[in-house]
């Protein structure tokens, strides 16, 4: 009987090791090092509860220096005593907690150096936290970004700047071509003067901003609501193209868009409508196509007035029996933004 019950004893102790080791959150890693815009860590034993020991260490860098990223975790569980503290790229300490606290962000930088001190011996369950891409400087003639997790959801407080200086000096075009927002959240977009161009919420359609020497986009949401957010581009543009509109700097807004937001109607290939502007308008779909190749289609061809890019389908559209009402202030000629 004695070797009947040291045989299973040996089983059971076989299986709890298997466990261990198929199982990663009972192990004890503690620390670690990454080099990417997405990714998640979490204290020793997490989801268990960590134990006192000795100081933690993660090491997060983006791949490149021109992008930012942003630090979240659900909760944070740990001792009075102990310390989750985060250092920015400057080696500023930009964020530290102790004790028990609920869902947060951690101001965005270019890396992470994050400290876990444990010291208390109770029981606490430590943490979990995710960082993804949120903002970025850059310094080149063209390029795209785009709010966290773009096209799924982003998170709330997520709060991420994005500022655009060519190293050429050259002037540059800003194009947000997709905008949907929660109700509260908004993107502010500002000029190389600092001037602030919009404050942009909801739902939009194309916007142009622009030519200017630089631009900065500030993305901000709250507690509360989120959506798939925004997708924005820039372009350099040519000195002698650089002149912006007479007044305002968005070629295509919103109450442009109220004209064709339905131009999937167009079969065969034409259509006229009628804004709520009362803006006579006809449209010719071409191929799909970028949205700075659409602009360039609508640049080439002498009849085409105004340009939208919807759902991919590049529509050129001419103005057709207009009415006596003038035009949005947020509607510009395309002939008028090129100069």
């Amino acid at each position: 009987m004695d070797g009947i019950g040291l045989t299973v004893n040996s089983s059971v102790w076989r299986l709890l090791l298997l466990l261990v080791h198929a199982c990663p959150h009972l192990t004890s890693t503690c620390g670690g090092t990454w080099s990417s815009l997405r990714g998640s860590m979490t204290s020793p034993r997490y989801p268990t509860t960590y134990t006192s020991g000795s100081t933690c260490i993660y090491n997060i860098t983006t791949p490149s220096t021109e992008q930012k990223i942003q630090m979240r975790y659900n909760k944070l569980d740990t001792g009075l005593h102990d310390v989750f503290q985060v250092e920015n790229s400057s080696s500023q300490t930009i964020f530290r907690r102790g004790g028990k606290t609920g869902y947060g962000t951690v101001p965005p930088a270019a890396s992470y150096l994050v400290t876990f001190i444990r010291k208390t011996r109770s029981y606490f369950h430590g943490f979990h936290a995710t960082w993804v891409e949120c903002g970025g400087d850059w310094t080149s003639d063209s390029g795209s970004f785009s709010s966290p997790y773009y096209p799924s959801s982003y998170y709330k407080l997520a709060h991420c700047s994005y500022t655009i200086t060519p190293s050429s000096g050259n002037q540059i075009l800003l194009t947000i071509e997709k905008l949907n927002l929660a109700v509260g959240h908004f993107l502010q977009v500002r000029d190389g003067m600092g001037r602030s161009l919009a404050n942009l919420t909801g739902i939009m359609a194309l916007y142009h901003f622009g030519p200017s020497s630089s631009f900065t986009a500030e993305f901000k949401t709250f507690c509360c609501g989120t959506s798939t957010g925004f997708h924005a581009t820039w372009q350099a543009v040519q000195p002698e193209k650089a002149t912006p509109p007479a007044s305002g700097q968005t070629i295509l807004g919103m109450s442009a868009f109220s004209a064709f937001s339905n131009m999937s109607a167009c079969v065969p290939r034409k259509f006229t409508t009628v804004s709520s502007d009362g803006l006579g308008l006809s449209c010719t779909i071409r191929e799909k196509m970028a949205t700075w190749d659409c602009m360039n289609a609508c640049m080439a061809e002498p009849s085409c007035s105004y340009f939208s890019n919807w759902r991919g389908s590049c529509a050129l559209l001419r103005q057709d029996n207009a009415s006596s009402q003038p035009l949005p202030s947020t509607l510009f000629n395309i002939k008028d933004f090129t100069g």
